[in-house]
Formats: C-alpha cells, structure tokens, sequence
C-alpha cells in the first residue's frame, strides 16, 4: 500500500494492480483503451411494466454496496498505476429511449457503445443506464472496465440490483452483503509476492 496525492490535493491508501490487472493495463497501452478487452458490455432485458424509480434506486444502493463499482485507479510513476475505493460514487444512472429502433439498431448502437474508449484515471470508470425499447421492452445496460470487474463479478452485481428491487417491490427478503474489495486484492498481492 502507498499513500496516493489525488489531483484534488487529498491524499488515499492506494494498492497496486494485480497481475491480471497488470497484464490488461498492459494491452490497453499497446492497443488502446478502447480495445473490447479492456471493456465489458453487458446487458438485462425483461417485458413488462416495472418502476424506474425503485429500480435506480436499487442500482444507487447496489453500487454503495459493491466496492468494484467505486473503484478508482490513479498513476505512479512510468507505468505504475495504483487503485483505491472512494467513499462515494458520482455515477448517474442514464435514462435512453430506443423505441423508435429497431432491435437490429439498437443492438449496433448497444455494441459500438460497449466499445468506447474509458476514461480510465480519477474518474467513474463504468456507465449504466436504463433503456426503454419498443413493444415495451426495458433493459439495464452496462458497459464496465475490466480492469474494475469480470464477468462473473458483473453478474453478481446485477443480481444485487435485482434482489435490491424485488426486496422493495415485493418484500423479498434483504440480499447479503457484497464481500469487500480491498482484502480480496491484499491477499492476492501477498500471494504473488510469497515464495509459493
């Protein structure tokens, strides 16, 4: 762990990158970061009325309780980069209106989305937004850095989003808490540093 200067002038605990973390910082450099590994597109569709206010507010509580969707990464020195977990997410969820495309158009705008480029230092690093389609279809749209999340990790975020909103709704029982970032990379970095 370092002790990070923020462009701001504050100061964070910062950690390093992990190995896997490394080698996708790595391809970005060389490919861009725009390059479809460095983002993940991802999205959740149903038919049927829902309520788009209890659903941002169950993807605002999710995002407090998954540590991934505050992370913030900052640059060291050369090619260092460190990260660290902000208190407090900036993210707004976005409202889109899609009913006038097609499913083809509005496929080919989801898919040329998930491929710009991240911005990737000192700033919110994913996008969300809620989609209304045609036929009246609705989605929950996201386009992740990898480096924040996988697959697997996204897929457990949407499924607290999820629980958060049928919790509200219909009075599911509450989800269990999202386990922490932080601890998660801290034994992965002294891992790699051990003599295993």
């Amino acid at each position: 762990m370092i002790v990070a200067t923020l462009p701001d002038g504050s100061s964070v605990n910062a950690y390093p990158l992990s190995s896997s973390q490394q080698m996708m910082y790595l391809m970005s450099l060389k490919y861009g970061s725009g390059y479809p590994v460095n983002n993940i597109g991802c999205g959740y569709y149903w038919k049927g009325d829902f309520d788009r206010d209890i659903m941002k507010e169950s993807i605002y509580e999710a995002i407090e309780r998954c540590d991934t969707m505050r992370l913030r990464f900052v640059k060291g020195k050369k090619l260092q980069v460190y990260q660290y977990v902000t208190e407090k997410s900036e993210l707004k969820v976005e409202n889109w209106d899609y009913t006038e495309m097609t499913v083809e158009e509005a496929e080919e705008k989801l898919t040329s989305f998930s491929r710009q480029n991240i911005p990737m230092f000192n700033c919110e690093l994913h996008r969300i937004a809620l989609i209304k389609f045609a036929k009246g279809y609705h989605g929950l749209f996201m386009r992740i850095q990898h480096l924040a999340m996988d697959a697997y990790s996204l897929k457990i975020f949407i499924n607290d989003i999820i629980e958060l909103y049928l919790h509200k709704t219909q009075g599911t029982p509450y989800p269990k808490p999202m386990r922490p970032y932080i601890p998660a990379l801290e034994a992965e970095l002294n891992y790699i540093g051990s003599e295993q």
